[in-house]
């Protein structure tokens, strides 16, 4: 289980990916969050996250959404454009039936969140942080300082750098220096740029509206 292994996909649920790759690097983390750490004959995996103060078990089956992709499909992050998005979506979902021409695929994948080497643990809190709100929907577009609080059941602290103001930045940097010396967790993401809410690659690398 490392920080890098989780890969996200066709869900806009950066901010709780981040979060779970965040506590990834904390030795013992996310086990705290998944009841039953092997697959059971039963099909049901459990997790645990912290809500309104108070820990609560969920309950899942080992169904997950898949796409099917062709075999030189190599798109394993969200994809930039929206259409493919959407249509990905809609049919991971079942959510309507998808016209025109598509070429067979020859194998299924993971629709959303997945590991790189194949572990399951991504999928199971990711489908059971959808269940805690209710669709896989519902968990699009969301803020890592509340949802490391619900997964940790510490409270948290949001810290803004919009302000341009030099002084401002650098209070930011010492509170960031300070949070680190103290064993802290961090993350961090950037508002969107556009109108839309959509992503947006900026100029100096980084990704406007993303975690």
């Amino acid at each position: 289980m490392d920080a890098d292994d989780i890969q996200q996909g066709y869900l806009g649920d950066c901010y709780f990916l981040s979060c779970l790759s965040v506590l990834a690097d904390r030795p013992g983390m996310i086990e705290r969050l998944i009841l039953t750490p092997t697959v059971n004959t039963g099909g049901v995996f459990a997790a645990r996250f912290c809500k309104h103060g108070a820990w609560h078990d969920v309950l899942i089956d080992d169904h997950f959404p898949c796409v099917q992709r062709q075999d030189n499909d190599q798109q394993d992050d969200k994809p930039e454009d929206e259409d493919r998005h959407d249509a990905a979506l809609r049919s991971a979902l079942d959510i309507d039936t998808i016209g025109g021409s598509v070429q067979k695929p020859t194998h299924w994948a993971p629709a959303f969140s997945k590991a790189r080497d194949g572990e399951l643990w991504p999928c199971i809190l990711e489908k059971a942080w959808a269940k805690v709100h209710g669709s896989y929907q519902a968990i699009e577009k969301g803020d890592p300082s509340s949802t490391l609080r619900d997964l940790t059941g510490a409270p948290s602290q949001f810290l803004s750098c919009n302000d341009p103001l030099d002084s401002d930045r650098l209070l930011l940097w010492q509170a960031m220096l300070a949070a680190d010396r103290k064993g802290y967790l961090m993350a961090a993401g950037m508002a969107a740029a556009l109108l839309n809410g959509g992503e947006h690659l900026r100029a100096d690398g980084l990704i406007a509206g993303h975690c």
